[in-house]
């Protein structure tokens, strides 16, 4: 039979490879031959099988085709490295069952669980909840479909990790919001707090919550100004206070509020944000009046932007606030 000359080099090639296959001690010598042996060689099963090198073991069953051999390696060879390579490759759902429940080796258990049919709820809910490493749970809990399942992951696991992956995926803002207010650990609180969209569900764990990180999380979630009034009203630290206070809109109803901040709260920086968010000028003529500090009423002063109001205030100021507003005057005069 004729052969061409590129048929030739390529037989010349294969043969090569099986002569540094057969013939090489050196391992990586031999994989990288085994990478380049054609796909429907023979010789790459019985390497697959029977090699003593598990590292060639499991090259060249990267390159098996037979889907029988392959549930046969996941299922018998005896080092894990190979079994998983193996797994990777097999279509059988039957195996990977046995595999998940059977294999004695984490790796392998959690790669057959990523390939599995998420039709097997049931095997991927009790892997999720009952094997004994984390890890293949943790691989399993992102398979799981059913919320109740979900669910009970949530309130029965003990590790982090797999409360954290199994809250990512639920729904249920009802059930979030009592984890967020009772669990124990304080960064799943946190993760529950971030899920939390309706602004009804916030407020009731804004007002039934102590930690400070949590108040601030949910916070964010409130854009209702008379739940904002209320919070308000609620909190004590001041960076709450700041927070609630730079997210409430101008408006008359929580001028009187932030009028009352701004004459009472001992913080600075707290009032001053009130005094940013006050829109009446009556307010903060008001204030100018009975604020018994003088650095609050030259901030108010500032604020104002009408010279007849000024021009009002000077005739019941002392001469230091006076000197202030003629300063505002010149400036809007300018």
């Amino acid at each position: 039979m004729y052969l061409s000359d590129e048929e030739a080099d390529n037989i010349n090639i294969q043969n090569k490879l099986l002569e540094i296959i057969f013939n090489s001690d050196n391992e990586y010598h031999r994989a990288s031959a085994i990478k380049k042996v054609n796909v429907n060689n023979p010789i790459l099963k019985n390497l697959a099988i029977s090699d003593n090198s598990y590292f060639i073991r499991r090259e060249a069953t990267k390159k098996i085709q037979d889907q029988k051999l392959l549930e046969e390696i996941s299922m018998n060879d005896d080092d894990h490295r190979v079994r998983k390579t193996a797994v990777k490759l097999i279509s059988n759902q039957s195996i990977l069952y046995e595999i998940i429940k059977d294999d004695s080796n984490e790796e392998v258990r959690e790669t057959a669980i990523k390939f599995i049919d998420k039709k097997n709820q049931k095997l991927i809910f009790e892997t999720a909840k009952n094997d004994k490493s984390w890890i293949v749970r943790y691989a399993a809990v992102w398979k799981l479909t059913s919320q109740d399942n979900i669910k009970n992951i949530i309130l029965s696991s003990d590790k982090f990790m797999i409360r954290s992956a199994a809250i990512g995926l639920f729904k249920d803002e009802s059930v979030l919001a009592e984890i967020c207010i009772n669990d124990d650990n304080s960064m799943i609180r946190e993760i529950c707090a971030e899920k939390i969209k309706s602004e009804e569900i916030a407020e009731k764990v804004f007002f039934l919550i102590k930690d400070e990180k949590i108040k601030e999380i949910i916070l964010g979630k409130i854009s209702k100004q008379s739940t904002l009034r209320k919070c308000l009203e609620d909190v004590n630290t001041p960076k709450l206070k700041l927070l609630i206070i730079e997210n409430m809109s101008k408006n008359v109803e929580n001028d009187e509020i932030l009028y009352k901040i701004a004459l009472n709260e001992t913080r600075k920086k707290v009032r001053e944000i009130a005094i940013n968010r006050i829109s009446s000028v009556q307010i903060l003529l008001k204030l100018v009046k009975f604020a018994r500090e003088d650095e609050i009423k030259i901030y108010c002063v500032k604020k104002i932007n009408d010279v007849e109001d000024l021009l009002f205030l000077k005739m019941t100021e002392k001469k230091s606030i006076q000197m202030e507003i003629n300063n505002r005057i010149s400036e809007l005069s300018n």
